[in-house]
């Protein structure tokens, strides 16, 4: 059975997206954020932003609103302010991160198994 792009997309946010936020928790709480780090998070915060902007202009109902409404306001947001603050960054910013990623892992675990059945 072939994936379909929304299993693709769970998939990616399960293996990829939460490992990344678990390691940059850790290497945020440890104080080991390096510029590149800090940079790329600023980068990827900005150009995340412009695409889901760009994909909220798709009239695709409230599903794909509401998707890309928490991306542009809570996860980007943190992803800037975290690179922004670097070394100085607040251990709740990462903490927020990390409680956004277990409820990602949570939210595209089920919809795998809800899409991966139809």
């Amino acid at each position: 059975m072939m994936l379909n792009k929304h299993s693709m997309i769970n998939i990616f946010h399960v293996l990829v997206i939460f490992p990344l936020i678990c390691y940059l928790y850790y290497i945020g709480i440890n104080k080991k954020l390096s510029g590149t780090v800090c940079n790329t998070l600023i980068l990827v915060s900005v150009i995340g932003t412009i695409y889901h902007l760009y994909l909220s202009k798709d009239r695709g109902g409230v599903y794909k609103a509401w998707v890309n409404l928490i991306h542009i306001l809570i996860v980007f947001p943190l992803l800037f302010m975290i690179g922004y603050k670097c070394e100085e960054v607040k251990r709740g910013f990462l903490e927020m991160l990390l409680l956004v990623g277990f409820a990602a892992v949570g939210y595209h675990s089920f919809n795998f198994v809800k899409y991966y059945n139809e």
